[in-house]
């Protein structure tokens, strides 16, 4: 699989985007800012919330023992568990993002997208048989 990926942050902002691929799995987040003072009811902010669920996410995809889907729910799930603790994960304005991942089991493409993620998806070379 060949990854292409470009990112550019909203000036005077920290990039909220996330980009993880490997061999069989590509995962590309959009972190949602909010705009300065808005408080959102967790310390962490969107960047850590992009890291923890994309990895999390590119961890579930590579495995490949549930569709991508079902990934996705347990790794919100799994993020939110992590801090559940010291954040108010049920606040509207909680970090959140767009999603768009894809994996390649078995010579398969499977993919899938939540929100407004921007992603293109080419298929390059000669059909497998």
């Amino acid at each position: 699989m060949r990854v292409l990926q470009t990112s550019v942050p909203r000036p005077g902002a920290p990039n909220e985007d996330f980009v993880l691929s490997s061999r069989t799995a590509v995962v590309v987040l959009d972190g949602a800012g909010l705009a300065p003072g808005i408080a959102t009811g967790c310390g962490h902010g969107v960047v850590w919330y992009v890291e923890q669920l994309g990895a999390r996410l590119h961890a579930a995809a590579v495995r490949g023992e549930v569709p991508l889907a079902d990934c996705l729910a347990e790794v919100i799930g799994s993020t939110a568990d992590a801090h559940r603790d010291t954040c108010a994960v049920d606040d509207p304005f909680s970090p959140s993002a767009t999603v768009a991942v894809a994996r390649v089991p078995a010579g398969l493409f499977e993919w899938l997208v939540r929100g407004t993620a921007r992603s293109s998806w080419r298929r390059t070379g000669r059909p497998r048989r």
